[in-house]
């Protein structure tokens, strides 16, 4: 059997296969692209969330590197505990020197007459 222009029909089978299968191979690159482009678009996002938690490590670092320890807290309050007692101790013997001096000078008052 022959077709329009004179060829066997088989040829257009093959013709139209030849154009279905073009057809299909330009749906699946299309499909692929689009899956590409979409897998480019999560390789950008994996890549700024990778430098995001590079960036915060770094920022726990510093914070690590300058933060007191346990030990440097416990040696600070032992150190404030020290200067409150000296402190107290200092207040107190200020307060009998000032009861002293106070004696004192009355004794010194009541010698004055005294000398005279």
């Amino acid at each position: 059997m022959l077709n329009r222009v004179g060829f066997p029909a088989y040829i257009d089978n093959i013709m139209l296969y030849s154009i279905m299968q073009d057809t299909m191979e330009d749906k699946i690159i299309k499909k692929l692209q689009n899956h590409d482009n979409r897998f480019d678009k999560l390789d950008q996002q994996v890549d700024t969330l990778a430098r995001t938690v590079v960036n915060i490590q770094e920022q726990v670092n510093d914070i690590k590197e300058g933060m007191a320890t346990k030990s440097d807290i416990s040696n600070m309050s032992n150190t404030l505990d020290e200067l409150v007692g000296l402190a107290k101790k200092k207040d107190e013997e200020l307060t009998f020197m000032g009861e002293r001096v106070k004696r004192i000078e009355d004794n010194v008052k009541r010698l004055k007459p005294l000398s005279v």
